[in-house]
């Protein structure tokens, strides 16, 4: 992952990048008046698309073997 921090007049900017094998790249960015407030909501930007990412994976698998020889 990387963590780029920004400071311009009044506004601290932060973008989070995270790469993954067999991945999109996930991106998260978010501009606050302090570092800390801009950080928090770049990590739940990211958050939020893991986990979304994660959940389209398991949607995507096949069911369990003895489900689909059963037909249940």
């Amino acid at each position: 992952a990387e963590v780029v921090f920004e400071e311009e007049k009044q506004n601290r900017k932060v973008e989070i990048i995270v790469h993954s094998d067999g991945a999109a790249l996930v991106v998260g960015a978010s501009e606050a008046t302090e570092f800390r407030g801009a950080l928090d909501k770049a990590v739940d930007r990211v958050g939020r698309q893991l986990r979304e990412q994660r959940k389209r994976a398991r949607e995507h698998q096949a069911p369990p073997l003895q489900e689909r020889l059963t037909g249940d």
